[in-house]
């Protein structure tokens, strides 16, 4: 009950108490010396809140309205006579609270609570309007949000063919690095046969030189027979043939090195166009005339290198090579010619002037060997750059 009647003193400090609830409140503090102290503390307290709020200009309207209420007060005091004041034994509460702080304590309390309305009021209005900002915020992040889940939705159906299309490239990658580990190994004991060749045409070229000089030393009476000097002549002639042989036989090993090499700097260049960043692969189909041709053009768009890759075509006729146009704004630009093997497999490193991605489309057509200048046969495989 005690701790009931003391949440009531700070109601019972801004007047908001019925009459019953006062005297309760007045009865408990009258007999409980700390719990009036209490009371007289919020009492003050209540009292210097008119302080805190901000002092606010009354209109002109206002202030002329409250002078001519006091003018009107004081005409009307000189005409009447003073009453002289009843003495009265002053109440509980008024010698709780002394009278002057009471004279303004309940307008201002009034006003404080109108202040704390409008106040109040103003901070709806605030929180409505940000709710509704909040809100439409939301309906955007929402549209926003299912517009993405479209694009995201397509992206991941375009990912796919292009994931599959990384595995064959991936697989194909596998291929030529097992390509050349094999040509790695043929080069390898080439090399030290043709080293050992060299080694072998020296000392036969020193035999010979040694030969010819013996055969070429005037020769005393008796020393050397005629049939001696016709088998040294007989063994030259057939040491001669040797070395020929052995001469087109390095030979032939020097170009198959020189061709093993090429294919060696082809693959590591395929390598490195394949398996560098941002690199796109663009398909080549066959005509009506080699519909089983196919092939890619590996790429960077913004790069001036590529690497053509082609099978199912045909092997030419001596003289007679595939050449690569790519076009751009119309016009065929020649980019490089090669040919294929047994099989049907051509490889060709594209170099050009401008970045790939500059050309709208290419294709293949059979050209004489070095030829320059337009084409004038029909394309046997077309492809698109963008694609």
């Amino acid at each position: 009950m005690d701790e009931h009647l003391e949440e009531l003193f700070p109601f019972y400090a801004l007047g908001a108490l019925s009459d019953d609830e006062k005297a309760q409140v007045e009865a408990y503090v009258a007999v409980n010396r700390a719990a009036q102290g209490r009371l007289v503390e919020a009492c003050q307290i209540t009292s210097a809140l008119p302080y805190a709020a901000r002092p606010a200009r009354p209109s002109p309207q206002v202030k002329m309205a409250v002078l001519n209420r006091i003018h009107a007060e004081k005409r009307q005091t000189r005409l009447e006579p003073t009453p002289f004041p009843a003495v009265r034994k002053p109440s509980f509460w008024e010698r709780l609270w002394p009278t002057p702080q009471r004279n303004w304590a309940m307008p201002a309390l009034a006003g404080l609570s109108l202040l704390l309305a409008l106040l109040a009021g103003s901070w709806a209005v605030l929180l409505n309007g940000q709710m509704s900002q909040v809100q439409q915020q939301n309906l955007a992040f929402e549209h926003e949000l299912s517009r993405q889940n479209e694009t995201l939705a397509t992206l991941l159906e375009q990912v796919k063919p292009l994931q599959a299309e990384n595995t064959a490239l991936k697989n194909e990658v596998g291929a030529q690095r097992a390509a050349l580990a094999r040509l790695n190994e043929t080069v390898e004991p080439l090399q030290a046969e043709n080293s050992a060749l060299k080694q072998e045409l020296a000392a036969q070229a020193e035999q010979i030189a040694a030969l010819d000089q013996a055969v070429s030393q005037p020769q005393g009476e008796g020393t050397v027979s005629a049939k001696l000097v016709a088998a040294l002549q007989q063994e030259l002639t057939a040491q001669r043939e040797q070395l020929a042989a052995l001469d087109n036989e390095v030979a032939q090993l020097q170009a198959v090195n020189a061709n093993l090499g090429r294919e060696l700097v082809t693959q590591r260049a395929v390598m490195a166009e394949v398996t560098s960043p941002d690199v796109q692969a663009m398909k080549l189909a066959g005509t009506e005339t080699i519909p089983q041709a196919h092939g890619q053009l590996i790429a960077n768009p913004g790069e001036d290198t590529a690497v053509l890759l082609v099978s199912g075509l045909p092997p030419l006729q001596p003289g007679l090579v595939y050449q690569f146009w790519l076009v751009q704004n119309g016009q065929l630009r020649r980019a490089g010619e090669f040919t294929v093997d047994n099989s049907g497999l051509g490889l060709l490193q594209v170099a050009t002037d401008t970045a790939i991605g500059s050309y709208e489309a290419m294709g293949i057509s059979v050209e004489p060997a070095h030829s320059s200048g337009d084409s004038s046969n029909e394309m046997i495989m077309l492809g698109n750059l963008s694609s």
